[in-house]
């Protein structure tokens, strides 16, 4: 097998891993930020007087604004979050499939037999090792499971 092959397609793996992980962490990062607007609306219903000002924060300014025109801005920002986490979601599911896609080597596995990432690595080993061609089955439901 040609080790330039299997450089790039290794660097192509990590390159799609890389992307998963970002995404991650980008809806890790946008769920928190709709945590503490989930909070912050908390905070602002319990309020005693609905109709008087609070003090909000933008960027490194503070800004005395209405309860009721504070509360309509968390909201909408609540609503562009959702969508910008579920869009990121289904953006997930698709890079997880070419990830999961890429980690399957035709040009090196028999018609019912396919070589995983971890056997690919014993190829760029000496000569003298023998690389193995380890069989993966995946059930439909396993499949299903990971973009759930």
């Amino acid at each position: 097998m040609d080790p330039s092959f299997v450089l790039g397609y290794l660097a192509e793996v990590e390159a799609l891993a890389e992307e998963v992980m970002a995404s991650r962490q980008q809806i890790v990062d946008l769920d928190q930020k709709r945590n503490q607007n989930r909070e912050a609306l908390r905070a602002l219903s319990k309020e005693p007087d609905p109709s008087g000002q609070v003090m909000v924060c933008f960027g490194d300014m503070f800004v005395q604004l209405p309860k009721p025109k504070t509360k309509d801005m968390l909201q909408r920002d609540q609503e562009l979050l959702d969508e910008e986490i579920a869009k990121l979601r289904e953006e997930l599911k698709v890079k997880v499939s070419r990830l999961l896609e890429a980690q399957v080597i035709p040009e090196v596995a028999d018609a019912h037999m396919f070589v995983h990432v971890s056997v690919v690595k014993v190829l760029l080993e000496p000569a003298d090792v023998t690389p193995v061609k380890v069989p993966l089955t995946f059930a439909v439901e396993d499949i299903q499971g990971i973009f759930s």
